[in-house]
């Protein structure tokens, strides 16, 4: 009811066109639209960052706005740093998050006064090589979890069971750790682990 009432509130303007919906990212990944779609919506759920990812490797000309989003400054600035293109609150109208989808469509980035200071401020404190961050990649809590799982040698199937989380989770995990960590194989993790602790 969520997703068709989104839908339906796009579908009444008349500057956008509603291609298509789904229940997850891993359904939206496996059906083709010709042409790809301008922008993407998406409510990240439990798995913001991996969620997001998946669905950029996935269509990568497409702008990604992620809606019902908290407005907390941490989770804002991570989705912007995997590539999300604006974000809509869970408190904002429905007006405004069909002005962010036409916005962002045509290169604007919706966020609320709050987020855009926080983005500002991590730009700068990037720019002064500071931000409390290492050299190195940045695992989410998450990421780090499976990476250390994949330490150990665990599967998917073990990683899903010893998180309590969906195997289609794990995997989106794993493909966001092997890109962060510039790995091809998860055999490389853990060198590649050692590797960022040196830094």
């Amino acid at each position: 009811m969520y997703r068709e009432g989104l839908a339906a509130a796009l579908g009444r303007d008349g500057r956008v066109e509603v291609i298509g919906t789904a229940g997850s990212a891993d359904a939206a990944t496996k059906t083709s639209y010709l042409p790809p779609p301008d922008v993407i919506v998406i409510d990240p759920g439990d798995e913001p960052v991996g969620t997001l990812r998946l669905i950029a490797r996935a269509v990568p000309t497409a702008q990604i706005l992620v809606v019902a989003v908290r407005d907390d400054v941490a989770d804002v600035v991570a989705l912007a740093e995997a590539g999300a293109a604006g974000f809509v609150t869970r408190d904002e109208p429905i007006e405004s998050f069909v002005a962010a989808v036409v916005g962002v469509a045509r290169g604007d980035v919706h966020c609320s006064p709050r987020v855009a200071g926080a983005l500002v401020r991590r730009v700068t404190a990037l720019a002064h090589g500071a931000g409390g961050t290492t050299a190195g990649p940045r695992l989410t809590g998450r990421e780090s979890q499976v990476a250390d799982l994949l330490d150990q040698g665990l599967t998917n199937k073990q990683i899903a069971q010893a998180l309590c989380i969906e195997l289609a989770t794990v995997k989106n995990h794993v493909h966001s750790v092997l890109s962060k960590l510039d790995a091809q194989r998860r055999s490389e993790v853990p060198a590649r682990l050692r590797a960022v602790a040196r830094i």
